[in-house]
């Protein structure tokens, strides 16, 4: 009787002209029901995050270019369409400074998408051992439910063991007088 708040009760309800015995959860019940709801929140925000990561995803384009001498001069177009010598060298520098900036948004991206992994592992992890104490709570529940049944039944029965005393207490009375007379004879 002591796992009534913490596993659930019948409630007796009106439905109609009848009343009806209603299974209501207790208070671990719905504790665990509201953890697995924060799970799923979090594991939509983590799906949200993921996607937004996703679409930020850095391209990496790895093409071979060949070895141009650092002092070559190569000709780009202005404005006006025609061609201006340009120091090859200075773009180099500029490439650098790029590909370096490309390398740590690449580490940036490839340390946030491994976060997510790790969290989603975690929730996981959380998720299986909620859904382990699920398992364990329903069969206590269960077993919490045959033994209200057993005392239902047994008050409820036409055979008390307040009957069962009384009879066997007449029978060990008459066994007594009979066996009084018969030393008595």
């Amino acid at each position: 009787m002591e796992n009534r708040l913490r596993l659930g009760q019948f409630v007796t309800q009106r439905q109609g002209a009848t009343f009806v015995e209603n299974w209501t959860d207790g208070t671990a019940f719905t504790d665990i029901s509201k953890q697995q709801e924060m799970i799923q929140r979090a594991r939509e925000e983590l799906d949200r995050e993921r996607r937004n990561l996703l679409r930020r995803r850095p391209i990496c384009e790895v093409k071979e270019k060949p070895p141009k001498t650092p002092n070559s001069k190569s000709r780009t177009k202005d404005r006006t369409g025609a061609f201006v010598p340009q120091d090859e060298s200075s773009n180099d520098g500029m490439k650098t400074t790029n590909d370096a900036n490309k390398a740590v948004l690449l580490s940036e991206w490839n340390e946030s998408d491994e976060i997510l992994r790790l969290r989603q592992a975690s929730l996981k992890k959380e998720e299986m051992d909620l859904q382990i104490e699920y398992e364990k709570l329903e069969r206590e529940r269960n077993l919490h439910i045959r033994e209200l049944k057993r005392i239902y039944n047994e008050d409820h029965s036409r055979v008390t063991w307040i009957n069962i005393k009384c009879e066997v207490i007449k029978i060990m009375d008459s066994k007594v007088k009979i066996g009084a007379r018969t030393t008595y004879e």
